[in-house]
């Protein structure tokens, strides 16, 4: 007999295909609704080790012991830190945000026909004349977006913690964390976009450039400049990233701001080719770049203030005689 699913993950499924997310920035909350449903199949607990103890009997005169304390069997996650009833409301009341703004349709006239002069010097700086090149830029930001999206799921969470250092539970944990920060972050941006609709750079050739996809004149997606999804999403995603690399031992020896540095040259690429792709201004991009580094740094130190201070790297060697105790270890 084949094996059926379980009903909540069934249940699950079904749920995720009746929603239709038509916006670019939407791309991530796939990311977050994966990350959700991986916690439905993961084991709740990571095995654990007992540590053996040998005596000995023979020996009347206390003798010294050497033991060795390791800083944690495997990969673990922090006491105190684990995914809560808090943490799914919020992660819940984020992705229905989400899907509402990006169901709903903000007016066809910007909030103002203003424009700031260090966005028109960096617009001139940036962008090409060439249609074309704009395209590519366009095409390579939504590639740049992915890569760097997928990131802290896959690499992090599913192939470090889960695979190579065999610790469900953390990639579980780790899935539930980033998941919450880019609901947070979309959730932020879509509101931020409706209140404001803010007209896109290339706007204001709707009437006269015959080359421009006529979609893009639409005013779904010709009013939502203001802030960019991308680079908001981008820096969460680099943030967080970073934020657990700093809290968990998840490249070992390897200092976690070399990695950390790849992630925000990255986000900053993502940023720069919308510019480039004259999708945003450099107000809107700066505003989303700080509004994502500060949600993917908030939410992990608000999850992890409560643990004990990460011993990553660390090793602890204790020797116990009759009248001494003698402790030996890196820090």
């Amino acid at each position: 007999m084949t094996p059926r699913a379980p009903r909540c993950v069934t249940a699950a499924l079904a749920r995720r295909r009746r929603i239709r997310v038509p916006h670019p920035a939407s791309w991530v909350a796939s990311a977050a609704v994966a990350a959700a449903l991986a916690t439905l199949t993961a084991p709740c607990h990571a095995q654990s080790t007992e540590p053996e103890s040998a005596t000995s009997s023979s020996a009347k005169a206390p003798q010294p012991v050497e033991t060795t304390e390791p800083t944690s069997p495997g990969l673990t996650w922090p006491v105190g830190s684990e995914f809560t009833g808090l943490d799914f409301a919020v992660l819940s009341v984020g992705a229905f945000s989400v899907v509402t703004t990006q169901a709903l349709t903000p007016p066809d006239t910007s909030t103002t026909t203003d424009r700031l002069g260090v966005d028109e010097r960096a617009r001139r700086a940036l962008r090409p004349d060439s249609q074309r090149k704009r395209r590519l830029a366009r095409t390579s930001s939504d590639v740049a977006i992915t890569l760097i999206t997928a990131y802290p799921l896959l690499a992090d969470a599913i192939v470090n913690a889960w695979l190579l250092q065999s610790s469900p539970r953390v990639a579980t944990q780790l899935g539930m964390l980033y998941a919450e920060s880019l609901a947070v972050t979309l959730a932020i941006t879509g509101t931020t976009k409706l209140v404001v609709h803010r007209e896109r750079p290339y706007g204001r050739l709707c009437a006269d450039d015959l080359a421009l996809d006529p979609t893009d004149c639409e005013p779904r997606n010709r009013f939502v400049s203001f802030f960019s999804s991308h680079s908001s999403v981008a820096f969460t995603a680099a943030s967080t990233s970073c934020a657990t690399a700093n809290y968990l031992p998840l490249w070992g020896d390897t200092s976690p701001w070399i990695p950390c540095s790849v992630g925000y040259v990255l986000a900053g690429a993502v940023g720069t080719l919308r510019i480039v792709a004259d999708q945003h201004y450099l107000t809107d991009v700066v505003t989303g770049a700080a509004v994502g580094t500060l949600v993917g740094w908030a939410v992990p130190w608000l999850r992890f203030r409560s643990a004990p201070e990460s011993t990553a790297g660390r090793e602890l060697s204790l020797s116990v005689s009759s009248n001494s105790i003698v402790a030996r270890g890196t820090f």
